[in-house]
């Protein structure tokens, strides 16, 4: 297309998508020639979720297209970097070796590579597979530099068996062009990235030894060990994948919740271990609130206690309702 001299460069104009969708009960309108005026007609709104242009109303109480509500992913679990094409693997290698790299591990060889601000431009390639108990699960969208940063640094973590990453995030389309647009996972666009080892973790955790001015170090260890052993029980269950209210609002609460770790300890103390966890569908409100109930069993005379919590799953990221309390039943 020639343009006027003077004239900047001009970007191509592509026509108007025509909607997909036809509102039932009413039928299409048809294009307007060219060179005339079309009637006026109803504003299109906007997806509140996608951004994308709402189609047009029909007659007058016609029903519109209703459009589901995101799908919010809450997972723990590890990421993993792999490569989509043996051209980008060739790529890479070609890099480690120019930077002497290659006596290192592998995710140390990848850590060092990518982070040097003049290879950044591979990572954004790279399929970055979130792996949930040795399955794949999902893939983690990163189609910038800067946000395959965070995943890049997430690498130089601590090692395999102790690093724990997590993903808070929406399920989107996959992207047309990514060199891994042909891998049947869904893909997750991350609001937050989080990496840490379980050690520094569970450092974190307040115990109930620490409120007292005589610290008792034992009690400490102890706290510890439990708080370890519930959080790989919570991390291990088969169902949780990151996606759907249970799994989200259990992760929510061991990520954080504090009390979590010391109803159970607590309770443990008194000789009445955790025999469960059951995660149930809340009251009906209008929101997505999910009732988790620990279940302890006496060692002594096998009675039965049951503390519950409500944690709100509607939107993005999860939020305490009510606090754990003893229920009777």
């Amino acid at each position: 297309m020639s343009s006027q001299e003077g004239d900047g460069e001009r970007p191509p104009v592509y026509p108007e998508p025509v909607s997909q969708f036809t509102p039932a009960g009413t039928t299409a309108t048809p294009a307007t020639p060219s060179g005339s005026t079309a009637a006026p007609g109803p504003e299109a709104g906007r997806c509140e979720y996608c951004d994308q242009p709402l189609p047009r109303g029909g007659s007058e109480g016609a029903s519109r297209p209703t459009f589901a509500r995101p799908r919010h992913v809450y997972a723990i679990g590890r990421i993993e970097p792999r490569f989509p094409t043996l051209a980008v693997e060739k790529e890479f290698e070609q890099l480690a070796g120019e930077s002497g790299s290659r006596a290192l591990e592998d995710r140390a060889v990848l850590s060092d590579v990518l982070s040097r601000t003049e290879n950044s431009y591979l990572a954004p390639l790279l399929c970055w597979v979130f792996v949930c108990q040795g399955i794949d699960s999902f893939m983690v969208a990163s189609e910038t530099r800067g946000e395959a940063s965070d995943l890049v640094a997430a690498l130089a973590a601590s090692g395999p068996e102790d690093q724990v990453d997590v993903v808070v995030g929406s399920v989107v389309g996959t992207p047309p062009h990514h060199p891994c647009a042909g891998v049947s996972l869904p893909w997750v666009k991350p609001a937050q990235f989080l990496s840490f080892s379980r050690q520094e973790f569970l450092a974190s955790i307040p115990s109930p030894a620490d409120e007292v001015d005589d610290k008792a170090e034992v009690e400490t260890e102890a706290f510890r060990a439990s708080a370890r052993h519930v959080f790989a029980q919570v991390v291990g269950r088969t169902t949780n994948t990151g996606f759907g209210a249970e799994s989200r609002a259990l992760n929510y609460l061991a990520l954080r919740y504090p009390a979590f770790y010391r109803t159970v300890f607590e309770s443990s103390e008194n000789s009445m271990p955790l025999r469960r966890i059951e995660v149930k569908p809340g009251p009906v409100g209008g929101r997505d609130v999910m009732e988790i109930q620990l279940i302890f069993r006496s060692r002594r005379t096998d009675v039965v206690e049951r503390y519950r919590c409500r944690v709100d799953t509607t939107e993005l990221f999860p939020f305490l309702v009510s606090p754990f309390e003893q229920v009777f039943e």
